[in-house]
């Protein structure tokens, strides 16, 4: 899978914890392009395409909480 099917499949879920965790659209950005940065950087970690869900939604909670 390549960043960009991820992102077409995942991207709008991962805005929408965002959002919902934030409370503001401009942040809820910036920590969606942190998130996929993050995952281009970690990609080939991820060997399994099932892992990449669990894994955008951990490091995007934590994302936001930080």
């Amino acid at each position: 899978m390549d960043m960009s099917e991820i992102y077409a499949e995942h991207g709008y879920h991962v805005y929408r914890r965002c959002l919902r965790l934030l409370k503001n659209e401009q942040e809820a950005q910036d920590v969606l392009q942190d998130v996929f940065l993050k995952l281009s950087l970690q990609q080939n970690k991820l060997t399994e395409p099932y892992n990449v869900l669990p894994w955008l939604y951990r490091v995007t909670t934590n994302a936001c909480i930080d």
